[in-house]
């Protein structure tokens, strides 16, 4: 049985850097990302506490055992991730059905990540079913970035109803930046 909660101890957030390790691009093999996808940040426990008050991260647990999470991540803490400030700079320049992204009130998905011995059991839809009714009350959007590269990625979060609005390059990978609308 899988459980949902937050983020909520140091214990927690050592357990989201250990799958995030597991799935970072440089831990798997070519046809391995391409297969089952991959995460390109990696975070350590300090940028992890930071990013996760005052909206904490979403869990999924399995036997008390993090098997998937969610990050959350504000506007304000993207000092923390200077590998990102490509990312919030591009947010900043869009403009789609009449939103200017640079105001809007979003909540970046700061990476989800599903443990492998736990996919196809509908974790990834979950995860953003508690993530919309956590942040819903609070942000209009859910905002993020996915690697063109990274089709898994990309196919579960159009299914789990995220909506491309643009696409560009950066230092020749090309992004594909989508949202979910909370309201």
């Amino acid at each position: 049985m899988i459980e949902y909660t937050t983020a909520k101890t140091d214990a927690d957030l050592k357990e989201i850097l250990t799958l995030q390790q597991k799935n970072l691009t440089k831990s798997l093999s070519g046809n391995e990302a391409t297969r089952e996808g991959f995460v390109t940040v990696e975070h350590d426990l300090r940028v992890l506490r930071v990013m996760n008050a005052p909206y904490p991260h979403i869990l999924a647990k399995a036997e008390g055992k993090v098997v998937g999470y969610a990050l959350t991540m504000l506007k304000e803490t993207q000092i923390e991730v200077p590998i990102l400030k490509p990312l919030f700079d591009s947010f900043n320049e869009v403009t789609f059905e009449g939103v200017h992204l640079a105001k809007a009130n979003y909540l970046v998905m700061g990476q989800i990540c599903i443990d492998k011995a736990f996919r196809q059991m509908g974790i990834f839809k979950n995860l953003y079913r508690n993530y919309a009714a956590q942040f819903a009350p609070h942000f209009d959007y859910v905002i993020t970035e996915v690697s063109a590269r990274n089709n898994r990625s990309l196919n579960a979060h159009l299914a789990a109803g995220f909506e491309i609005i643009h696409t560009h390059e950066e230092e020749g990978q090309k992004w594909i930046m989508i949202w979910l609308k909370l309201k």
